[in-house]
C-alpha cells in the first residue's frame, strides 16, 4: 500500500514538473535551474505525498 502511494505521489510530481519546465521553455526560451525551485519541488512533493496518504485512509 506504501508503495502504491508513493508511486502515485511520483508520477503526479514528475508530470507537474514537466509541466513546469514546458512553461518554462515557452516563457524564457530555455529551462533555468533554481535552487528556489528545488526547494518549492521538494515541499510540494511533501503535500502531494501526504495528500495521497489521506485519500488512501479507510
Amino acid at each position: 500500500m506504501k508503495t502504491i502511494i508513493f508511486l502515485n505521489a511520483c508520477i503526479k510530481y514528475i508530470l507537474i514538473s514537466v509541466l513546469w519546465m514546458a512553461l518554462e521553455r515557452i516563457i524564457y526560451g530555455k529551462v533555468q535551474p533554481r535552487i528556489v525551485d528545488d526547494i518549492i519541488g521538494l515541499i510540494l512533493f511533501w503535500y502531494i505525498y501526504q495528500a495521497e496518504k489521506g485519500r488512501w485512509v479507510y
